[in-house]
Parts: C-alpha cells; structure tokens; sequence
C-alpha cells in the first residue's frame, strides 16, 4: 500500500472517531438536559413530609399527612404554599405526639402578606380540627385560614399538652362562628395548653375559649374578637365558662377591642371584654398592653372581668391599660376573693381603673400602687371604687333611723369622700328621708349608708338602689 493510502485511510478513520465522540456527546447532551428537566418539574409540585418512626414518607393534601400519622410520634412538614381541606382531621388517643411543622412563620405583619404557609378550610360547618384524649400536638408556624363556613380552627376534648406557636389566625376569608380555638368540658381535665408568639385577630366571636383547663399558658400573643353576623364578640379570651378551672396565665401579650358600629372597620361586641374569667382558682396576668374601646364608642366594653366568687386568687401586675377615653373602667370584679391588683398604669378611662359591682367583695382584694393619667379619675393612689346599695322598705319612724347598708370595699379607707345617687327618680317618702354616708375609723373597707326621718310622721322608704362612688 502506497504512502498515500495509508494517509487516506488513516484520515477516514479519524473522522469515523470523532463522529462517534459528536454522537455521544449529543446523547449525553440530551439525558443530561432530560433529568435536569425532569428534576425542576418534581421541585415545582412541593409535597408534605411526614417522618414517622419508619421513617419519610410523602403526602399530597392534609388529610392524607395525618392519615399517615394513625399511629402518632410523627412530624409533618408542609411545605410553602396553601394547602387546603374541606374534611375535619380528628385526632384520637391512639395519635399521640405529633408535631406540625408549616415552613416560614405565620402573619407577622398585618399590612403584609400572609405567611408562606396556609392551611385553608373550604368545608362546611364543622372544626377544622378536633383532638380527642390525645396529647403532644404542637401546631407551629401555620398560617390558618376558613374560605368555607367552619365553626373553629381547633377544638381540643381531654387534652394534655397541646401547643399552638407562631400560629396566625388573622382575619381569614371568613371568620369561626364560634370559637378559633376552644377547649371542651369533657371527662378530664385539658392540661397544659399553650399559646405562643401566635396572633388570633377578628377570627370568631371567642378566639380562646377554654373550660375545664388545667394549666394554661398565653404568651407574646394578639387577640382580638369580632362580631359574627348575628352572634356578639364577647371576649378575645374566656376560661371556665361552665366547669371550674385552674392554673391561668397571660404574659407579654396584647389585647384590642373595637367598638360596634363603626364604618370600614371589624366591630366588636358592646360588652366584649379582652380576658373573661369565668371560673377560675389561680391566674396572673402581667406584663400586657390592653387597649379597650380602640375604635368608636365603647363604654361598656373591659380589658379584664372577674365573674363572682367562682374566680379567686388572681394577680393582675405591670400591665398597661388604655381606655382611650372612651371606656367606663378597665377592670371589673363581681366577687372574686383574693385579687391583688398593683403596679398597673391606667390612662383614660372616664369612671376609673377598677370597677367593684358587688357588694359581696371580701377585704381580701388588694389594690395598690398603680399609675393614672390621661382622665382616669383617682383615688387610693390608682382607682375608683364604685358600687350600689338598696335599701329596705320598712317604715321608718319619727326620729329614727333605718337599718345601715354596708358595703365591703377593699381598700375604702376613713376619709375618702363618697359621692352618691339614686338610680331611679325619688318618691315623695324618699325625698323627705335624710342620707348618711361614711366609712368608719375602725372599719376600714367598709362603706355605710343610712336613711334617716327628721319629720314629724312615719315614712315609708321606696326600696331605691343608690350608686356611689368612693374617690
């Protein structure tokens, strides 16, 4: 073979070679472009997490999560984006230990978007979740939302240790007909139930409302409430409403309240209070600002109310109330014995910090050392005491007096002036009666009022209830 063939064929299998390496190249080219599309289109269909003690499983939707989690001790993260349901998920006993992961936070600022996170009811009139004799559930970083007609976020039975942080409940679509979140009088007490770093505002009529609860726990948290069509907001948090509770407390926090009635803004009920304790042994409240009657007129409506004698052993300390000058008082106590009531500042409010609607008041309530300004009337270094009395309606005779109506008033001491009137228009026989009013030097906390006839015949007294103040 000449020098020139051989040139030839060595050529010719050179190009052989490098159409072999182009052809490969190209199909590389193709898988390679093939699995980095097929990589991006996974990564745009986020799916839930769930770990379970066999290990990471995936779900689609919600329900399908913790279906995934019958067994309980499982974590499920959702992903970023609105995840919705329309079926209530209910936890039992057998589904202990669960721990609900939303990525990012929920809504932290309300003139911004919502969290990253959304869990969305799009169902009908039932809890979106209800937990049954389960205990370790821990909701957190979710931003919740009703597109639908649910009557709660989550409603917790015989519940130990139920935590809800970082969780926004913020103006959703359309607000729980009853509660946001509720825990019900079963057969056992619910137990240690947290809320924390969370924001439930304008999202039901009640936003907390929780009987039978043993230890429970408010901290760093906004609550609002909101009137629901035809059902009155009547507090943004309620503990014992039918069943004796233990345990309260609420720190760090922050409560607003809206008047009914005004245009382009949320309304709350007339009476609506921030912190309703209805039965309840055992409660501190410090460190919170309270802002009552926010917007509109509200006169009645209060930053904390303690119903009765079934309320006792409560500290309300350091907290701020703001009554911008529109609401009657910030606090209002039935009853309830051992109160201590300190190092308070209450700014304006027309009639004064503390209200005292019972005559029942033991002289174990203390109140001291709290701060006034902006209107709020003052007296015994912080408040004013109101409260009324009726008197009886046997004839009085010539000269003489009726018997004395006492009122206990802790902290009424000799020497503070007492204003006083009839809530209904005087009769004849009551016109004519004389009225003495004092506080006795050796019988402080009590407030006396007497009817007296300085005329020459019998009279008769109306049964008339007298409120007074002591300032």
């Amino acid at each position: 073979m000449s020098t020139n063939q051989l040139s030839r064929t060595a050529d010719a299998s050179t190009q052989l070679r490098n159409r072999i390496l182009l052809r490969s190249s190209i199909i590389c080219s193709i898988v390679v472009f093939a699995c980095m599309f097929s990589s991006t289109t996974k990564a745009t269909t986020p799916t839930i997490t769930v770990t379970t003690s066999s290990g990471p499983v995936s779900a689609s939707t919600i329900a399908a999560a913790f279906a995934d989690c019958t067994s309980g001790n499982c974590e499920i993260d959702i992903p970023p984006g609105t995840w919705t349901m329309s079926s209530t998920v209910a936890l039992t006993s057998s589904q202990n230990n669960i721990t609900v992961n939303c990525m990012g936070d929920g809504w932290r600022n309300p003139s911004s978007t919502r969290g990253p996170t959304t869990i969305e009811w799009t169902g009908g009139s039932t809890s979106m979740f209800t937990s049954s004799s389960a205990y370790g559930i821990t909701i957190r970083g979710c931003n919740i939302d009703n597109d639908g007609s649910a009557t709660e976020f989550f409603d917790i039975t015989n519940g130990f240790y139920i935590e809800f942080d970082h969780v926004t409940v913020y103006e959703p679509q359309h607000a729980f007909t009853t509660d946001a979140i509720s825990c019900q009088p079963g057969t056992a007490a619910n137990a240690y139930i947290s809320v924390k770093d969370s924001i439930l505002v304008d999202a039901a009529p009640i936003e907390i409302n929780c009987d039978r609860v043993n230890t429970f726990h408010g901290e760093r948290t906004e609550v609002r409430a909101i009137n629901v069509g035809s059902t009155s907001a009547t507090a943004a948090v309620q503990i014992g409403a039918t069943t004796q509770s233990y345990d309260f407390d609420w720190i760090n926090s922050s409560c607003d309240e809206n008047a009914p009635g005004l245009s382009g803004e949320p309304s709350g009920g007339a009476t609506e209070t921030c912190i309703n304790l209805i039965r309840l042994e055992g409660a501190s409240i410090t460190g919170n600002y309270f802002e009552v009657s926010e917007y509109g007129t509200g006169a009645d409506q209060l930053a904390i109310r303690l119903a009765g004698g079934n309320v006792s052993g409560v500290q309300i300390a350091g907290n701020r109330f703001s009554g911008d000058s529109e609401a009657d008082y910030a606090i209002e106590t039935d009853g309830a014995p051992a109160v201590t009531i300190e190092s308070n500042t209450f700014s304006g409010f027309a009639s004064g910090g503390v209200h005292f609607i019972s005559s029942a008041n033991p002289t174990s309530v203390s109140v001291k050392a709290n701060n006034v300004e902006d209107g709020t009337p003052t007296t015994n270094g912080s408040v004013t005491f109101t409260g009324t009395v009726t008197f009886p309606t046997a004839a009085i005779p010539v000269g003489s007096c009726g018997a004395t109506q006492s009122y206990q008033m802790a902290g009424a001491v000799p020497g503070m002036p007492i204003s006083s009137g009839f809530t209904t228009a005087p009769g004849t026989s009551d016109s004519l009666l004389t009225l003495s009013q004092w506080i006795a030097s050796g019988s402080p906390n009590t407030v006396n009022f007497r009817q007296c006839n300085p005329t020459s015949g019998s009279l008769t007294p109306g049964g008339l209830t007298l409120g007074f103040q002591v300032n």
